[in-house]
């Protein structure tokens, strides 16, 4: 998805941050400088992204990756977001975890309810189709307040999996994202852009001894642990109709 942000979207979306940054239309303005970027791999080797003077990566897993840049900027580059199907008998029992929740599909639900796990409230959104094979993509331009604060947010979301699939009580918000207060958004705009086109995921497994490894691990045992809970959940019901067809129809 680096490239995902076509150079249309881009100007449309500027022209909107524009705006939204309190600036009024675009001027010819002489463009800002990026400042040059350093290649910084990822912790666990799946990717890299690059990175001006301070900047630095405050997380990373499989290829995604979240930056931190002065003054309250930040680049998050495909971030995967559990959104809860409100619809499923599994996420309205009463010990179900209680996280995001949105109708699959409803992009524009599931971030204002991102943000408010966040401690943010969504306050404008504006959405421009995207060009993608991704289901429902689109680029938002949002505004949310959080601590005080507005932030203004730019960047590509669409829904992972199949919207079709019913069997499952949640759904996957994808976002890659640049995200910084309003009153300097539009000078941090050029260089989080450059970020974004810098970012190289290489579809590579986490190097050993890396957080990502440990992140595996555990999710592989937990993995396991539900597949033997429903191995031996089985193997008792087995036990239960063999001893009770054993004793009452016999």
């Amino acid at each position: 998805m680096r490239g995902i942000i076509l150079p249309a979207a881009t100007l449309w979306l500027m022209s909107c941050a524009s705006v939204a940054a309190g600036q009024g239309k675009a001027t010819n303005q002489p463009p800002i400088k990026v400042p040059p970027l350093t290649t910084t791999e990822l912790e666990d080797g799946t990717g890299t992204i690059g990175l001006p003077t301070g900047w630095r990566i405050d997380g990373s897993y499989r290829g995604t990756v979240s930056c931190k840049g002065p003054g309250g900027a930040a680049v998050v580059m495909g971030m995967p977001w559990v959104i809860q199907r409100p619809d499923h008998p599994v996420t309205n029992m009463p010990e179900a975890p209680k996280g995001p929740r949105a109708p699959v599909g409803d992009l524009a639900g599931a971030l204002r309810e991102v943000l408010a796990h966040n401690q943010g409230r969504l306050t404008r959104l504006r959405s421009k189709p995207a060009s993608s094979n991704l289901p429902g993509a689109v680029h938002f331009l949002y505004e949310f307040e959080r601590a005080g604060k507005t932030i203004v947010g730019m960047g590509f979301f669409s829904c992972i999996g199949d919207p079709n699939d019913t069997t499952l009580p949640y759904w996957q918000l994808y976002s890659s994202a640049v995200l910084a207060p309003r009153e300097r958004f539009m000078k941090d705009l050029p260089t989080m852009m450059a970020i974004w086109n810098s970012w190289r995921p290489n579809g590579k497994k986490p190097r050993e001894g890396s957080n990502g490894a440990m992140i595996d691990a555990v999710n592989e045992a937990n993995r396991k642990m539900r597949t033997q809970s429903l191995k031996d959940q089985q193997e008792a019901f087995d036990r239960m109709a063999a001893r009770w067809k054993a004793e009452v129809l016999q």
